[in-house]
């Protein structure tokens, strides 16, 4: 993810890398690895990318070998993670999903190949003859046309009904042909869940509930975003934006329930991969038929070709929820979650009887991904690398690019306001209501001497705007997830038209161009 830092930061971050990131072990890595040495390593990886807590677990040979909270739940508190903290998993809920679908169709109450249209004749995508075609596996590994997070800024976290964001999907046009391309659809995951009420005549909330987390033995799960946000012992989610480490609110995002919507504890999610790991079975008891844990691991939609330049690795696959890729000539299975403020790993190895979760409360790191990457290479005794120390000073470079873009940015807005004229026109002339036919409405209104931005979708949402002359502006948003971006407006025979939005790649990538009413 990119966030925004500032230049001191940064650069005090490169200056102290010799010292406070050396390797953690020259020689290589203990044999006792996981007993005598990992504590270490996550607590200093956590202070290098800044994470306040996490909680991390392995599976090996059916047993947890690992499980254990680090760090606090919130940066300025004292509460520290343990076993039963509750952490925002993001889409590793979709896995859920895919396993709920599959067991459907293992029952015969439905095909993974049936046309949505069976089951939810008001589905409609932008083109008709993929409307006509689209299945429910289609829904389930991404090849429904639609570039990826394509719709997300107007979905995520905000005040649409789960039958608002599937009817939006008519009105996204299709970047692929169908069936093509891969494309992160969330939107798309959300109606594979929705179908299960119109098959079982249960919620997808109840029907996960029932089938799968009260079988596990999962107390510390939830499917509801209330249960995290009252829940006495959850993690807060944080955010680096210019130099700061911010905590955020919680995201409302029950109404992408079956895409994102999860939350879960260490503990719990080991008793959920251990079940992965053993066929279906759990303490002796099949939960889920083998059959559909392999339904779910096959390869549905080409990602795309891979390449590690530490480990022998060539593919990155789709399938029903998980991703398919090969690691030092072993299969690795694996999902990853993001949610405001969480960053969340799970991974399996099947031949080598491995798993590993990882679920951090700071969104602006890389120690999720590489920690799982170091325990990997551990049990397939490949050397010790230290991923931290190796990919840090990458991120800091490439936060400190971002930061000079920003600063420049900023010199505009500095600019403009020691000339006391921002631009031709007055403050009054931008302001007013925008739309864009899929978003609906933005309004801009002079407050002070500020302009603001308001959201008809995201009622919570506002965007600061600082001139930078030429009819541009800069944009602070108050959810520090859509990062700092400039907003230029567009002039017709001297008057505004429109402006083109434009929010972080990781909400998504495509830029919003709004029309004056």
């Amino acid at each position: 993810m990119n966030k925004i830092t500032t230049l001191f930061f940064c650069a005090m971050l490169l200056a102290c890398h010799g010292m406070a990131q050396a390797p953690l072990k020259t020689a290589g890595r203990s044999p006792l690895f996981i007993t005598d040495s990992l504590d270490q390593y996550i607590e200093r990886g956590m202070q290098m990318w800044r994470v306040p807590g996490m909680a991390v677990a392995i599976i090996k040979n059916g047993k947890i070998v690992y499980m254990k909270g680090h760090g606090r739940r919130w940066e300025w508190g004292r509460e520290k993670v343990d076993e039963n903290t509750l952490f925002m998993i993001g889409s590793c809920t979709k896995a859920f999903t895919s396993t709920a679908l599959a067991m459907l169709q293992h029952e015969n109450k439905l095909k993974l190949d049936d046309r949505v249209t069976r089951w939810m004749p008001q589905f409609k995508l932008y083109d008709a003859a993929a409307t006509e075609q689209v299945t429910i596996r289609d829904l389930l590994c991404h090849r429904l046309g639609l570039e990826t997070f394509q719709g997300d800024f107007t979905h995520w976290d905000s005040n649409l009904s789960k039958t608002e964001i599937m009817g939006l999907l008519a009105k996204h046009r299709p970047k692929y042909p169908f069936r093509t391309t891969w494309g992160y659809c969330n939107a798309g995951y959300l109606t594979a869940g929705e179908l299960i009420p119109t098959i079982t005549g249960k919620s997808w909330d109840d029907f996960i509930q029932e089938r799968l987390l009260i079988p596990l033995n999962m107390k510390r799960t939830f499917t509801h975003c209330d249960s995290i946000i009252k829940n006495a012992n959850a993690a807060f989610g944080h955010t680096i934006q210019e130099s700061r480490l911010d905590s955020l609110n919680y995201p409302q995002i029950d109404n992408f329930g079956s895409a994102a919507s999860m939350s879960a504890s260490i503990s719990d999610m080991s008793r959920w991969v251990t079940m992965l790991l053993d066929s279906g079975r759990l303490e002796g008891k099949q939960i889920v038929p083998n059959a559909v844990l392999q339904e779910t691991w096959q390869p549905q939609t080409i990602m795309n070709k891979k390449k590690n330049k530490f480990v022998n690795q060539n593919y990155q696959l789709y399938g029903l929820g998980w991703v398919m890729e090969d690691y030092n000539g072993k299969e690795m299975i694996s999902h990853t979650g993001g949610v405001d403020g969480f960053l969340t790993s799970v991974v399996l190895v099947p031949s080598e009887k491995l798993g590993i979760v990882v679920l951090t409360n700071q969104d602006n790191q890389n120690l999720f991904h590489l920690l799982k990457n170091e325990i990997t290479d551990y049990y397939m005794g490949l050397p010790f690398r230290d991923y931290n120390y190796l990919q840090y000073d990458k991120y800091a470079i490439a936060e400190k690019a971002t930061t000079d873009a920003i600063m420049k940015e900023r010199l505009k807005c500095a600019a403009a306001m020691k000339t006391q004229q921002p631009s031709a026109l007055k403050f009054e002339d931008y302001t007013g209501v925008y739309t864009h036919d899929i978003y609906g409405e933005v309004t801009i209104r002079r407050v002070n001497d500020r302009l603001k931005m308001y959201f008809s979708k995201h009622p919570n949402l506002m965007g600061h705007l600082e001139s930078q002359g030429n009819h541009q502006f800069l944009c602070f948003y108050s959810n520090k997830i859509l990062g700092i971006h400039s907003i230029p407006f567009q002039m017709t025979n001297g008057k505004i038209t429109g402006f083109t939005l434009k929010v972080n790649d990781f909400v998504e990538t495509e830029p919003y161009q709004f029309t004056k009413k």
